[in-house]
């Protein structure tokens, strides 16, 4: 399965960005489509994998949602499916819970609809650019890794920024981290690896 600020370090009064914000791409609306539309395509693609033959079903957009809302939307939407066993995790992902075997289509089948009628919006599914790597750099060497620290972790030294904006930001703090599943979430709630400013 499974959150910045002269130069690097995040002042206590500033907000997340103050010194220089992240500024993402700007998407037409034709470009948000054509997205949203490939990865409902990619999505139903991993359903026919695991269970070849299902007839896609039509769905109609119901409204995209942020990073942030995505989870809790798909719990919402799984229940009123009949599948209150898919939970919303505090790291911003979806737990499917134990689905009984004879139910697994059809649980796919509402995972796939779910996800068709409430999508992450646009923004949230295309690469970070120049700007949201530099930010997000001052963000996980200052703010981050202080949160961390502060909660007992040890953080590794992290590249240069060149470095980070090169590889597209692979490093994080979140590498040191090495815990329980219950107390990686505290964790994360408190820390957030990638902050939903970064878009916007």
């Amino acid at each position: 399965m499974v959150c910045i600020a002269v130069v690097t370090v995040l002042s206590a009064c500033a907000a997340p960005g103050a010194a220089s914000g992240p500024e993402p791409d700007a998407l037409s609306a034709a470009r948000a489509e054509t997205i949203l539309d490939a990865s409902a395509d990619q999505a139903w693609q991993l359903v026919e994998s695991r269970h070849p033959g299902l007839e896609r079903p039509a769905v109609d957009r119901v409204r995209t949602v942020s990073h942030a809302d995505w989870a809790p939307t798909q719990e919402r939407c799984m229940t009123a499916e009949g599948f209150p066993q898919a939970k919303a995790m505090p790291d911003a992902s979806l737990a499917s819970g134990q689905v009984p075997a004879e139910q697994s289509e059809a649980f796919a089948v509402a995972e796939y609809t779910c996800g068709a009628e409430y999508p992450m919006a646009a923004k949230h599914q295309t690469a970070f650019n120049e700007s949201q790597l530099e930010w997000l750099y001052r963000y996980s060497t200052g703010e981050l890794t202080e949160c961390l620290q502060d909660h007992g972790i040890s953080v590794e030294r992290g590249p240069s920024e060149q470095e980070f904006v090169d590889s597209d930001g692979a490093w994080s703090p979140y590498r040191s981290v090495d815990l329980p599943q219950s107390q990686y979430y505290e964790l994360v709630t408190a820390c957030p690896e990638i902050p939903d400013s970064i878009y916007g």
